[in-house]
């Protein structure tokens, strides 16, 4: 007599080894996520020093520009005031009688 809440022997050992075949492949699929976000947060870790390293280089080449173009302003301010130097002391108009 079998008492309640019990299942046979038959059952138990029919599906144990689909219940053991689905808990392996849940394994495998964990230890497969496990792997690829390890290689992604690696990834994620290469790709900010990457952006770093460019904001950098960036920030670099916006200085650079700006000095570029002080040094360049200054050499023409510097080269106006030369060619005013040498030239002539502007003469005094002359104002025409009024009529």
């Amino acid at each position: 007599m079998r008492r309640p809440g019990t299942t046979s022997g038959r059952f138990i050992a029919r599906s144990t080894p689909t219940m053991f075949k689905r808990l392996w492949e849940l394994a495998g699929t964990l230890i497969t996520l496990a792997r690829d976000l390890q290689e992604y947060r690696r990834e994620v870790k290469e790709i900010k020093n990457e952006l770093r390293d460019l904001t950098i280089a960036v920030h670099a080449l916006a200085q650079d520009n700006k000095n570029f173009k002080e040094n360049l302003l200054l050499e023409l301010e510097n080269k106006l005031l030369k060619y005013e130097k040498a030239l002539p002391p502007a003469k005094a108009r002359k104002k025409a009688p009024k009529r």
